[in-house]
């Protein structure tokens, strides 16, 4: 997607004097504040783009963050207006790609995210950015990949992957046989499991099967954990939705169990009626006292108009009562279940016993 797009003219009054209506002045008033923001953000980076060489860029970066929180805070306020559904819509498609957008796209982290590689904005190459690279101030654009890194949901991706190395290591730790097995699915980068190895140096043996949908990511897997930090380790790579990788193995049968399973953000792209079909074909694939992990993100997590509008980065949102009902429907008891929060408080971590 290119900023140069075909873009669509909202049907937003310019005689503000005459055009609104007796009856209904604040939903008219929402949508021209919302104007006001956008036309702000557009002269200031029009300006930043023009003086890119005397730019200060902290203070551009810190007046489009507030900038961009304001613009966030108006939509929600329009969106709980349903009678502004469709103008909301509307001003998406114009004036927002126009004025706010076109400069947003010209970040290589928010075009990569826009375009979606493997299909979905949390794409393996978006993750290892957000856990991984670090954003220097050097040209005007790069203050949306800084915002980025900075936001809530910028922090529990790099919380959440510390959080699946820890329960890979920790389970690996916990058999006493000489190879625990780990099926990952959904492993992208393979970022936790590079770290969940580096923590199990002196461990005897550790199997993994790392699973995913799209070719890139296992791929770069496959780079990056060619010189395993532990020694004795077996990784086995398997180009397969989740669905279809778990009753692949549970058709095979042959005894071969886990002593745990991830799935990582997964679900927050699945409905579920297939998660709950996962899940509980997941459990006959753990051994007896074998664990399962999988993360979603919660309605209440302070950036999900940012990630929506900014990012085209829309979830499945569930909240702890939502997760526990899961658990359940794939047949888990409430005894076997474990719900916290990774430390940014945006994504719920479910844990679950055999």
């Amino acid at each position: 997607m290119t900023s140069s797009a075909c873009l669509r003219e909202t049907m937003l009054p310019t005689d503000r004097s005459t055009a609104r209506s007796p009856a209904s002045p604040v939903p008219l008033d929402s949508m021209h504040r919302l104007h006001d923001l956008c036309r702000e953000f557009d002269l200031l980076f029009a300006d930043a783009c023009t003086r890119q060489a005397t730019i200060d860029l902290n203070e551009l970066d810190r007046r489009s963050q507030s900038l961009i929180q304001s613009i966030c805070a108006q939509i929600d306020i329009i969106a709980a207006d349903c009678t502004l559904e469709e103008p909301l819509a509307t001003f998406r498609r114009g004036i927002f790609q126009r004025e706010v957008l076109k400069w947003v796209w010209l970040n290589p982290f928010m075009h990569t995210v826009w375009s979606k590689p493997g299909g979905c904005a949390g794409s393996h190459a978006a993750i290892r950015a957000l856990c991984e690279d670090e954003c220097e101030l050097s040209t005007y654009t790069d203050v949306f990949f800084a915002q980025v890194l900075r936001c809530s949901m910028g922090r529990q991706h790099r919380e959440k992957v510390r959080a699946q190395a820890e329960f890979m290591a920790e389970r690996a730790r916990s058999v006493s046989g000489e190879f625990a097995r780990i099926l990952n699915i959904g492993c992208g980068p393979s970022l936790d499991v590079q770290i969940a190895l580096e923590r199990l140096r002196t461990r005897n043996g550790v199997e993994f099967n790392l699973v995913d949908c799209d070719a890139e990511a296992l791929l770069a897997s496959q780079r990056r954990l060619a010189c395993p930090a532990a020694g004795n380790v077996r990784i086995t790579y398997d180009r397969a939705d989740a669905l279809r990788s778990v009753r692949r193995l549970v058709k095979r049968g042959g005894g071969k169990r886990f002593d745990a399973i991830l799935f990582g953000g997964l679900f927050d792209y699945l409905q579920d009626r297939p998660i709950e079909l996962i899940l509980r074909l997941s459990k006959g694939l753990l051994n007896e006292g074998g664990e399962l992990l999988f993360s979603q993100v919660a309605p209440d997590n302070p950036d999900r108009t940012y990630m929506d509008w900014f990012g085209d980065w829309r979830l499945h949102l569930r909240d702890e009562a939502q997760v526990r009902a899961l658990a359940s429907g794939a047949g888990f008891t409430p005894d076997r279940v474990r719900i916290t929060r990774e430390s940014s408080g945006c994504a719920i971590l479910c844990r679950v016993r055999q």
